[in-house]
């Protein structure tokens, strides 16, 4: 979500975290835009979060294809956290020149 004030001019961009069952586990608000990057930092948010509650670790993320960004999928997985982001879109029709094979083509596959 953009928030945007007169002429269009960007305010904010919230990223929000929820459970299997839609409750609100974390957010982060920030200037920035687009989702690109924004990922790993609202995981970390998110697992302060459950873990304060006493609640047990992520399993899954599960984030739309603006949050695509490799290295940061990588580094969550490697925590031992599936991440389903999906590469595309759905504007284009077919991968994008390269982007394909490895994780592009896994991601496409678990559709």
């Amino acid at each position: 979500m953009v928030c945007t004030g007169p002429a269009g001019a960007q305010g904010y961009s919230a990223q929000l975290a929820v459970n299997d069952r839609q409750v609100l586990v974390a957010a982060e608000i920030t200037t920035e835009s687009p989702d690109f990057g924004h990922l790993e930092p609202l995981v970390r948010a998110t697992r302060r979060e459950v873990a304060a509650l006493g609640l047990s670790d992520l399993g899954v993320v599960l984030a739309d294809a603006g949050y695509w960004y490799r290295r940061q999928m990588q580094l969550i997985a490697d925590e031992g956290i599936q991440v389903l982001v999906p590469p595309d879109a759905g504007i284009l029709r077919g991968a994008r020149p390269g982007w394909t094979g490895g994780m592009f083509s896994f991601m496409r596959h678990c559709r």
